[in-house]
Protein backbone atom coordinates (compact mmCIF):
# COMPACT_ATOMS: atom_id res chain seq x y z
CA UNK A 1 0.00 0.00 0.00
CA UNK A 2 1.02 3.96 -0.30
CA UNK A 3 0.49 6.15 2.38
CA UNK A 4 -1.94 9.12 1.67
CA UNK A 5 -0.05 11.89 2.47
CA UNK A 6 3.67 10.57 2.55
CA UNK A 7 3.34 8.29 -0.65
CA UNK A 8 5.62 5.70 1.19
CA UNK A 9 5.69 2.21 0.42
CA UNK A 10 3.94 0.06 3.19
CA UNK A 11 2.69 -3.64 3.86
CA UNK A 12 -0.10 -4.50 6.02
CA UNK A 13 0.23 -8.02 7.77
CA UNK A 14 -1.80 -9.51 10.31
CA UNK A 15 -1.63 -12.74 12.48
CA UNK A 16 -4.02 -14.95 13.56
CA UNK A 17 -4.00 -18.04 16.08
CA UNK A 18 -6.08 -20.40 14.72
CA UNK A 19 -7.18 -23.69 16.58
CA UNK A 20 -5.79 -26.93 14.94
CA UNK A 21 -7.20 -29.91 17.09
CA UNK A 22 -5.11 -32.41 14.78
CA UNK A 23 -2.25 -30.42 14.70
CA UNK A 24 -1.58 -30.68 10.89
CA UNK A 25 -0.98 -27.65 10.00
CA UNK A 26 2.89 -26.95 9.15
CA UNK A 27 4.93 -23.61 8.92
CA UNK A 28 4.66 -22.03 5.32
CA UNK A 29 0.71 -23.87 4.86
CA UNK A 30 -1.57 -22.37 3.11
CA UNK A 31 -4.69 -22.63 5.59
CA UNK A 32 -8.60 -21.74 5.39
CA UNK A 33 -9.89 -19.90 8.66
CA UNK A 34 -13.23 -19.84 10.40
CA UNK A 35 -14.49 -17.16 13.00
CA UNK A 36 -15.34 -19.25 15.78
CA UNK A 37 -16.22 -19.53 19.62
CA UNK A 38 -13.20 -18.37 22.07
CA UNK A 39 -10.87 -21.39 22.45
CA UNK A 40 -8.56 -19.08 24.50
CA UNK A 41 -7.99 -15.15 24.95
CA UNK A 42 -6.63 -14.06 21.60
CA UNK A 43 -7.69 -17.90 19.82
CA UNK A 44 -11.17 -16.90 17.98
CA UNK A 45 -10.60 -18.82 15.46
CA UNK A 46 -10.72 -22.26 13.23
CA UNK A 47 -8.45 -23.91 10.79
CA UNK A 48 -10.95 -25.45 8.62
CA UNK A 49 -8.62 -26.87 5.80
CA UNK A 50 -5.39 -26.67 4.47
CA UNK A 51 -5.53 -25.17 0.71
CA UNK A 52 -1.66 -25.79 0.04
CA UNK A 53 1.17 -27.79 1.92
CA UNK A 54 3.95 -25.27 2.25
CA UNK A 55 7.26 -26.03 -0.28
CA UNK A 56 10.77 -26.23 0.16
CA UNK A 57 11.24 -28.35 3.30
CA UNK A 58 14.69 -27.68 4.98
CA UNK A 59 16.26 -31.21 6.15
CA UNK A 60 19.13 -31.18 8.68
CA UNK A 61 21.78 -32.77 7.92
CA UNK A 62 24.57 -33.33 10.59
CA UNK A 63 28.09 -32.28 8.93
CA UNK A 64 31.34 -32.77 10.65
CA UNK A 65 33.21 -29.47 10.31
CA UNK A 66 36.05 -29.81 8.43
CA UNK A 67 38.82 -27.29 8.59
CA UNK A 68 39.77 -27.00 4.45
CA UNK A 69 43.48 -26.25 5.85
CA UNK A 70 44.49 -28.31 8.50
CA UNK A 71 42.01 -31.12 8.10
CA UNK A 72 41.61 -31.62 11.55
CA UNK A 73 38.68 -33.13 11.22
CA UNK A 74 40.58 -36.44 9.70
CA UNK A 75 43.35 -36.40 11.66
CA UNK A 76 40.64 -36.98 14.81
CA UNK A 77 38.60 -39.38 12.75
CA UNK A 78 41.85 -41.06 12.36
CA UNK A 79 42.95 -40.90 16.14
CA UNK A 80 39.77 -42.24 16.89
CA UNK A 81 40.24 -45.30 14.90
CA UNK A 82 43.63 -45.76 16.04
CA UNK A 83 42.24 -46.21 19.99
CA UNK A 84 39.45 -47.94 19.46
CA UNK A 85 42.05 -50.82 17.49
CA UNK A 86 44.21 -50.49 19.95
CA UNK A 87 41.96 -51.37 23.01
CA UNK A 88 40.72 -54.83 21.51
Amino acid sequence: QTHPIYGKQYTVRRKYTAHDETNKAKKGDTVEVSEHRPYSKNKVWKLERIVETGHGELEVVEEAAVSEVTGETERKAKKAEKAAEEDK
